[in-house]
């Protein structure tokens, strides 16, 4: 019996140590912490007598390599942060957070205005000589105009109240960009401006009217030297009316779209055609830009296309865009969110057949701020008079829906309201009416995707042109404060064309440049408003970084740029990821991914495989991306990634 027990008991103990190494792999291969395995027991058969087996060797374990530690990081270690004891000129708490750049929609942050620019989007408490309690507001960056006139007192107030903190005067614009922005430094505006090379006026400045057309090479040289210095000035594109101009033609607007491909700046234009008939119509004036782009490089933008390009043939308008930009070329156009036009009665656009060309009639022209509709004597009288006119029930609701949810579509108001005899509502209320009717209402796009187009992608069309432009249209350390609050279930345009000036509701407050230009009462008299120069006229400060070089086992594995903000040294942690070859998301709630690590925009603290651990510093958006110290790059490739 002792020798049965014998071999019994060395059967039992190879199959322990066997079950062990099984269980050690499962574990290393898994990273697994669980309990062991249960223990599996051999007891003899109680119907007869187990035979004696044949000893058999016991096999020796194959060793099991001890896992490496991943090897070490390397980089220069700064100090410990000071304590933030900032006191900021203005706080904004507990707003809902929206950055369309990084397409975050973020709950209860709280934001620090510092000498004009955003210095704090956090979770954290922070302190300020003036407080704004935000609970139930979207916090956005302040809506971008791309298409308006020259700002002045009464229309800055209209768009103001409508969210607008920058205007872009695209259509026309200014023949003299050295004198047009000295004069506004000597008048404030309530809000931030920039304007276009308004080529009308320049060649009639050198001797050629609207319908004149430009064939002799030495004035086209004149006109390109006049266009090109006045964007040294400042001027940031270039701006055709061509239904107004028609003397325009092709070998000048080839110079001046080659000029536009030199200098990096847009083309924007009042498109040449109106109508969808005939073999003169807005498909083909569509295709003349986009021919022109292709040609030369240079981008298009097409001015209110819903009025003046796409009306009643909006898809096969679209897909030439479409198909144009997934060319390469870049074709972009506005639109305003209203199913009728305005433009006065003694312009070309009323010349002889416009009413086959629109589709329209008298009965359809309606007088602003009146019921009051046209007949043919009444036309008759206003025709050589500049009476604002409204061409009702001209523009198609579906087809305005449809360009709403196009991914190059901006939003531009085509005007600056002033009396309100000379008022479309759509200079008072272009931008609420696109959230509150479109977005909310309706549900035809988004609410990130209407911000979008009032935002990020104005400030991207004019990236190239404009230095200055790159501070607005985001909601990230060291942007410009240009900012509204608004009640997402409230906004909504007030005005029609009854009563024009009628203002929008819902926006609580708008900053420029962090100076509060609307509060709940209405607009302030603050004039707060800067200019948006080209990039040759006002450059670039360059950002000054150091490159820290990331090492392991003393093998460099590359270069991250830091730049030094809030007295710490800040890196990209996309970039850090894909140099260390882990995973990284943003999503849009504002929690990072960083391989195992989990974080939080605007906080501290995070987690990885159940630890919790602390940063030296909150994640910030900075440069369209998230960044945070070179200090903690170590703390979560160490600590967090392989716990």
């Amino acid at each position: 019996m002792k020798k049965y027990y014998a071999v019994i008991i060395t059967l039992v103990a190879a199959v322990v140590i066997m079950s062990g190494v099984i269980f050690y792999q499962i574990i290393v291969s898994r990273s697994l912490t669980a309990g062991a395995m249960p223990e599996e027991t051999l007891t003899p058969s109680p119907s007869a007598p187990a035979p004696a087996p044949t000893p058999t060797p016991i096999p020796t374990p194959t060793p099991i390599p001890t896992p490496e530690p991943p090897p070490p990081i390397t980089i220069p270690i700064l100090d410990p942060p000071p304590l933030d004891e900032t006191v900021y000129d203005t706080v904004i708490l507990n707003a809902r957070l929206i950055n369309p750049e990084t397409l975050n929609d973020m709950e209860n942050y709280n934001i620090g205005i510092l000498d004009g620019r955003i210095a704090a989007l956090t979770r954290r408490p922070i302190q300020g000589n003036r407080t704004i309690d935000a609970t139930g507001l979207v916090a956005a960056p302040g809506f971008i105009d791309i298409l308006t006139f020259a700002p002045h007192d009464s229309g800055a107030r209209f768009k103001i109240t409508d969210g607008v903190t920058t205007v872009m005067v695209m259509e026309s614009g200014t023949a003299d960009a050295r004198t047009s922005f000295a004069n506004y430094a000597r008048n404030p505006q309530f809000i931030n401006f920039g304007m276009s090379n308004w080529v009308s006026t320049i060649r009639s400045n050198i001797g050629y009217g609207s319908h004149a057309v430009m064939t002799n090479q030495r004035s086209i040289d004149r006109l390109v030297e006049r266009v090109r210095q006045n964007m040294m000035d400042g001027a940031l594109g270039i701006s055709f009316l061509l239904e107004y101009a028609p003397g325009i033609q092709g070998a000048e607007m080839l110079a001046l779209y080659q000029l536009a491909a030199e200098m990096g700046v847009p083309v924007h234009s009042h498109l040449r055609f109106s109508t969808p008939h005939g073999p003169n119509n807005s498909l083909v004036a569509i295709q003349e830009v986009i021919d022109f782009s292709r040609e030369t490089g240079a981008a298009s933008h097409i001015n209110h296309i819903n009025s003046t390009g796409a009306t009643h043939v909006a898809e096969e308008a679209f897909a030439m865009i479409k198909a144009a930009n997934e060319e390469g070329l870049r074709i972009t156009a506005c639109m305003y969110p209203y199913t009728f036009w305005a433009t006065n009665a003694n312009t070309t656009r009323f010349n002889p057949g416009w009413q086959t060309r629109f589709g329209i009639s008298y009965g359809d022209l309606q007088i602003p701020n009146t019921t009051t509709r046209l007949t043919a004597q009444t036309f008759a009288q206003y025709r050589s008079q500049p009476q604002l006119l409204f061409a009702m029930n001209t523009l198609p609701e579906h087809e305005l829906i449809l360009g709403l949810q196009m991914p190059f579509m901006m939003i531009g108001s085509d005007t600056m309201a002033g009396t309100p005899g000379r008022v479309h509502p759509r200079g008072v209320g272009a931008f609420s009416r696109t959230v509150g009717r479109y977005a909310r209402d309706e549900g035809v796009i988004t609410l990130m995707e209407a911000l979008t187009m009032m935002t990020i992608r104005p400030v991207h069309h004019l990236s190239e042109a404009s230095d200055d432009i790159k501070h607005k249209g985001r909601l990230e350390i060291g942007a410009d404060a240009d900012i509204v609050l608004f009640c997402y279930s409230t906004i909504i345009d007030t005005a029609t064309p009854e009563n024009t000036t009628s203002l929008s509701r819902g926006i609580h407050y708008v900053f420029v440049n962090g100076q509060m230009g609307v509060n709940p009462s209405g607009p302030l008299d603050v004039r707060a408003g800067r200019p948006v120069l080209s990039r040759f006229a006002s450059p670039a400060e360059p950002l000054e970084y150091i490159n820290y070089t990331i090492t392991s086992d003393e093998h460099e594995i590359g270069i991250l740029p830091a730049y030094e903000l809030f007295g710490l040294h800040f890196i990209d942690l996309r970039a850090a990821a894909e140099l260390l070859d882990v995973e990284y998301t943003l999503a849009e709630s504002g929690q990072i991914a960083f391989g195992q690590a989990v974080l939080q925009l605007g906080e501290t603290v995070f987690e990885s495989y159940g630890y919790v651990s602390n940063l030296h510093h909150e994640p910030i958006i900075f440069q369209s991306s998230v960044f945070i110290p070179v200090n903690d790059l170590p703390v979560l490739y160490h600590g967090l990634l392989y716990k």
